[in-house]
């Protein structure tokens, strides 16, 4: 009986269709209806970071020192065989879709033209011109209590920690505009 049931509904598809088409006409539609966005499709956000030649930065201090060779340690891992980069908060405004965005700005102590945004997990290369996703390779970022002081371990003693770069087609993302070595606009 349940097959009977279901050929017959299997044979009436068709049919259904046809009238759904049918009815579609006589009432004017002319074109079949066009797929609404998905609701869950995030709005990329566009960031600028402007860099000024004399922006400030916390100085690095003995503490920090110590927090960092404590991190490691408390981690299990041995300085000689991971890479790390150190970042410093700086006073740099990260402005989202024309505003500031609160999100705070650090520099790296080896490359004062490398920046880590970790809010939105990004490093920003203005030597490379790149901006970088983080979450790659095991890579890993750490910040002090106070806010002031940025970690990033690379577990593997990888030297690159860009990671993927914004405006690749795995960030769906357009490319990053960057103007001289001051200034960068991109989306996330």
């Amino acid at each position: 009986m349940k097959a009977i049931l279901i050929a017959s509904l299997g044979a009436m598809i068709p049919r259904l269709i046809f009238v759904a088409c049918l009815v579609g006409c006589l009432s004017g539609c002319k074109e079949p209806p066009k797929p609404s966005k998905e609701p869950g499709t995030p709005k990329l956000t566009q960031y600028q970071l402007s860099v000024s030649k004399n922006f400030e930065s916390e100085p690095f201090s003995k503490p920090y020192a110590n927090w960092k060779k404590s991190l490691l340690k408390n981690l299990g891992y041995s300085e000689s065989k991971i890479s790390s980069r150190d970042f410093l908060i700086t006073d740099l405004i990260l402005s989202a879709d024309g505003k500031p965005s609160g999100h705070r700005v650090y520099v790296s102590r080896e490359d004062p033209r490398l920046f880590l945004i970790p809010e939105i997990g990004v490093l920003i290369s203005f030597d490379e011109n790149i901006v970088g996703t983080m979450g790659v390779e095991g890579i890993s970022r750490h910040l002090t209590h106070d806010k002031n002081f940025a970690v990033l371990i690379h577990p593997s003693g990888g030297r690159h920690f860009l990671g993927v770069p914004v405006g690749n087609l795995k960030t769906e993302s357009p490319e990053p505009k960057f103007q001289g070595k001051q200034s960068v606009t991109f989306h996330r």
